[in-house]
């Protein structure tokens, strides 16, 4: 039989509470719109299940309690449309254990964050909460907080409100029963099929509660997620008068109880005799919504029962109208909703809005909106970026196996060789250029020529494996942020087949040591302070208004001073509608985008009567100059030591330290990896290109000069560059029309300074330009244990900060075959230099104890052997480790190390900064072209404005490329994104 075809603008793929919200939205704004429910509506088997939920504002995250205090006008206006009074206000208290972690949060991290968003509440002690809420026999130390704006959410009425409106357009069909079996695109458009019926739409959005990932599935990918069958029930009033809040109880767990419990007050709507008490938790969570036999667990009605005796008053304990309510909850930390476009790799993937897991009733006309909006216009028009569904936590799209590094590398010659493109440097930006050349066939490879002086790719990007250890190890760059949108589609889109993004985690602050002037202490001991009121002293003698903040929160300070002294910026942020903000505590706001910092970083002037930098350009100054003018040295060399990098409290450019610090280091700040290690967004460049005929990386290939001068191929090819093969010591010669010369700031100095190029006395401000930018030394020295000696510490990942010469140390992670474990010992930087330069050239090397050295190669364990730090430095680190995590802690020596220098030439350093007093905006894009009649260029990360991340060598090729090259703009890259000046 012929499949029935049927056209609507919007397909929404579930018909509860948020599916409705959706579809009203929509059908108000004219669009056709058609809802497909698998169940009959308004039933009682999703998350839409029972009569009552609570609204509340409370909650442990600040972008979540801005989210429920933005959602009271879309209640308001839903009430008012509908006609019907769906909240009942009521206020909500929150009380118990202020210690108690929770699926609801923890009561201080909620005060701190309606602090953040100025929303009142009264503190409450236990003697309070009994008195006035009518609970009993409350432990001492317990206290609560109540907010006014709680209330009781009449579910039942919000359905039957919401099923109403909808069936009033006529441009809405409401269909039940109609349970999706298959999805799939055709000519840009998705066909839905429901039995023998197939529906087309241009968009689709997906809510269909617990039943996510059947439908999910079908596009081909699973979202991590666990199943609860919740119980309810009721408990008769003994006392008419009697009348509860909404609540919630925070408690230590009691034997397998997860011992919390929240409840409802009495509403006229629901069981008027009856105050509904229910757990906050199960006794077996589902692995499947289809397991779900609708049967309240009487375990849990028993425990429930117990706690109302035991701490309620006027209420008789007997469970009475019980029932549940099957809800999908994120497996994802920190993730309470999942909302978002489909992943990225999906084809017209902004063409499927997804919203799953999590309590989200108190939202429901909330995410209504919101979904619609990305329905329409593919913006949420609302920050949705805490619930983005981050590709490494969607299942089914990536495979988690070696990645396979080997590639075809020539390290021979060609006397010569003739090519349209010469790119000198196998590092990102080189590597990148040529794959952008050749993409889609738009140069054929011959014409683009990889030469490198190194026998690896990749630069200062280096993935290893120390021996007898499963586990990746970073020598150079390591991780990356989502921000950063070419690196980021690159890894999880484009190469998504053969690259697995995963979370790079910095560990729980709470395990994490700081040790600094020998006082040692855990990383959250400010905001432990802080919670209580008070503030935590160290051994820096601050300023009185700098005591009690940490290094990101002083950081912040600093900046958000400066900023609001010029009246420039205060006029311009409040253009641009109070970017910058501050809750008169420790909490700032910088939202400014990247052109917005552009912007600011060449207009902002340094405003402060009395200091000699009054008056000047912010991009004038050093950076250590303008944090001793704010904070004293002493605030200075607190900055420097508990930020855990000298590197960055340099005397660099202060305006580009402003948005570097605030978008790289601040305390919220995510970053990613590749799970097969950092440098294989590299290699996968490098097979990208190495795919097409005719391409060659001719690596261990030092290029000594380039000329112009007229040559045997002048006719045909502009530039005869001279190299010199390291395997046979022989020069050779390489013809070409164009030089990409993809090099840091040493590299460059390396190169023939009396060429036509660099002559200095024709061509000083390209010298100039080229010293734009500082040398930051950076050394790390990765070192394996039998066995994951932190752990015991309650550590798991994340790093350690010290003022000693280590400076950091990371814990990488455990192989889970033999427990043998990688931890960075040492990241030192700057002027840690000169301390580890002394220690890294002592001839006698650490010896590595290997279980099986007799497996290994005589070449295999020379090469071991050729990466070890020297035996004075791991004796000196591990002294450090020591010291830094304190006596009592027993930390053996490694049983093997790898050790990287990366001041060595030809890198000349780890990463680099720009320095005060340049105008980065004209030298950035002078650096892409410094001659403007030869065709001669320079790219990378040493002269972008992400200085220190793979983003900004990919992002000043892209622009070099487009600029000088004739390319467009990548079709998979999004649209609009910013590439900088």
């Amino acid at each position: 039989m012929k499949e029935k075809q049927i056209d609507y603008e919007v397909i929404v793929i579930g018909g509860g509470s948020l599916g409705l919200a959706t579809s009203y939205q929509l059908g108000s704004r004219g669009k056709s719109v058609l809802v497909l429910e698998r169940f009959k509506f308004l039933n009682e088997k999703g998350s839409s299940a029972g009569v009552s939920r609570q609204f509340r504002i409370p909650y442990p995250d600040s972008y979540m309690v801005k989210m429920a205090v933005d959602a009271q006008d879309a209640w308001e206006d839903l009430e008012k449309k509908g006609g019907q009074k769906l909240l009942d206000k009521v206020g909500t208290l929150w009380f118990g254990d202020p210690t108690v972690q929770s699926t609801e949060g923890n009561i201080n991290a909620a005060k701190a964050a309606m602090d953040a968003q100025k929303v009142e509440y009264r503190n409450l002690n236990k003697a309070e909460i009994e008195a006035e809420f009518h609970f009993k026999n409350l432990p001492d130390d317990y206290v609560g907080i109540f907010q006014e704006d709680g209330a009781s959410i009449n579910l039942e009425l919000t359905l039957q409100t919401l099923y109403e409106l909808n069936k009033s357009f006529q441009n809405v069909t409401l269909k039940e029963d109609a349970q999706v079996t298959k999805i799939e695109q055709k000519d840009g458009n998705h066909l839905v099929t429901v039995g023998r019926e197939t529906y087309s739409a241009k968009k689709i959005v997906v809510v269909p509660g617990p039943y996510v990932n059947d439908v999910v599935g079908l596009l081909g990918f699973q979202v991590p997620v666990t199943y609860w069958q919740m119980t309810s029930c009721y408990f008769k009033k003994q006392r008419p008068d009697i009348q509860y809040r909404t609540w919630f109880a925070f408690q230590q767990p009691d034997g397998p109880s997860g011992n919390e419990f929240y409840g409802f007050p009495c509403v006229k709507w629901d069981n008027p005799e009856y105050i509904r008490v229910a757990p906050d938790f199960v006794m077996k969570p589902l692995s499947n919504p289809n397991e779900a036999d609708f049967t309240p667990n009487q375990q849990e009605l028993d425990y429930t029962s117990q706690w109302v005796k035991n701490h309620m008053t006027g209420l008789d304990s007997t469970p009475e109208l019980t029932s549940t309510c099957l809800i999908a909850l994120s497996n994802v930390p920190g993730k309470e909703l999942l909302l978002d476009f489909a992943p990225c790799y999906l084809p017209n993937h902004k063409d499927i809005v997804i919203c799953a897991t999590g309590w989200a009733a108190k939202f429901i006309p909330l995410i209504g909106e919101i979904l619609a909006n990305m329905a329409i216009d593919g913006d949420p028009k609302y920050d949705i970026s805490q619930f983005q569904i981050d590709d490494f936590h969607v299942n089914g799209s990536k495979s988690e196996t070696e990645y396979d590094r080997n590639i075809r590398l020539n390290n021979g010659m060609q006397e010569g060789l003739k090519t349209e493109v010469a790119i000198v440097g196998a590092g990102m930006s080189g590597l990148y250029s040529a794959y952008r050349l050749v993409e889609n066939n738009k140069m054929s490879a011959d014409k683009v020529q990889i030469f490198d002086l190194s026998n690896r790719i990749c630069g200062r990007i280096e993935s290893v494996k120390l021996p007898e250890m499963n586990v990746q190890g970073e020598l150079g760059g390591m991780r990356y942020l989502n921000s950063q949108k070419i690196i980021t589609t690159l890894i999880e889109c484009v190469f998504r087949k053969n690259l697995t993004p995963v979370p790079f985690p910095m560990g729980d602050s709470k395990y994490l040591y700081s040790y600094l002037r020998k006082q040692r202490m855990k990383q959250d001991v400010w905001e432990e302070m802080q919670a209580k009121g008070e503030k935590w002293v160290t051994n820096y003698k601050l300023d009185e208004n700098t005591i009690g903040f940490n290094a990101d929160q002083l950081f912040n300070k600093v900046f958000y001073d400066v900023l609001m002294a010029d009246p420039w910026f205060r006029a311009y942020n409040e253009k641009q509608g109070g970017k910058v903000s501050y809750d008169g505590k420790y909490t700032y706001t910088f939202e400014l985008t990247s052109e917005d910092w552009d912007t600011v970083k060449i207009n902002l002037t340094y405003c402060f009567e009395g200091s000699p930098y009054n008056g000047r350009k912010v991009y004038e100054l050093g950076f250590w100059n303008l944090i001793k003018d704010q904070v004293s040295q002493e605030g200075y060399n607190f900055l420097a030591d508990a930020g855990g990098y000298y590197s960055n409290t340099i005397n660099w450019n202060a305006a580009e330290a402003f948005p570097y610090m605030i978008g790289d280091f601040s305390a919220n700040t995510t970053y990613k990896t590749i799970a097969t290690g950092f440098d294989c967004i590299g290699y996968e460049l490098a097979k990208q290109y190495l795919q097409h005929e005719g391409s060659n990386i001719w690596t261990e290939n030092k290029l000594l000069t380039f000329s112009k001068k007229k040559h045997e191929h002048s006719d045909t090819h502009k530039y005869k560059l001279t190299f010199l093969n390291l395997q046979s010591n022989k020069k050779w010669h390489v013809y070409a029309n164009k030089i990409i010369l993809a090099m840091p700031r040493r590299s460059l100095e390396l190169l023939d300074q009396y060429n036509f190029f660099f002559n200095i006395n024709k061509h000083k401000e390209l010298n100039h330009n080229i010293r734009s930018v500082i040398m930051e030394p950076a050394y790390k020295i990765l070192m394996g244990f039998e066995k994951p000696w932190w752990e015991k510490l309650g550590i798991d990942s994340g790093h350690s900060i010290t003022d000693l010469p280590m400076r950091q140390c990371y814990y990488f992670g455990t192989d889970p075959e033999n427990q043998h474990s990688m931890l960075l010992g040492s990241y030192g930087d700057m002027s840690t230099e000169t301390f580890w330069k002394a220690l890294s050239d002592d001839p006698k090397l650490f010896l590595p104890r290997l279980m099986n050295k007799m497996a290994m190669t005589p070449e295999e364990y020379e090469f071991v052997q050729s990466v070890q730090a020297s035996d004075l430095m791991v004796k000196e680190v591990v002294k450090e480790l020591r010291e830094l995590h304190g006596q009592g802690v027993e930390i053996p020596e490694p049983y093997v190390t790898w050790f990287r220098d990366w001041t060595d030439d030809p890198f000349g350093a780890g990463y680099h900064a720009w320095k005060a007093g340049y105008k980065v905006n004209e030298v950035m894009p002078y650096m892409r072209k410094p001659l403007p009649k030869e065709d001669i260029h320079i790219c990378g990360e040493a002269y972008s404005d992400l200085q220190g991340w793979i983003e900004g060598a990919f992002c000043e090729a892209e622009k070099m490329l487009e600029e000088h090259f004739g390319l467009s703009y990548p079709d998979w890259l999004e649209e609009g994104y910013y590439l900088g000046w």
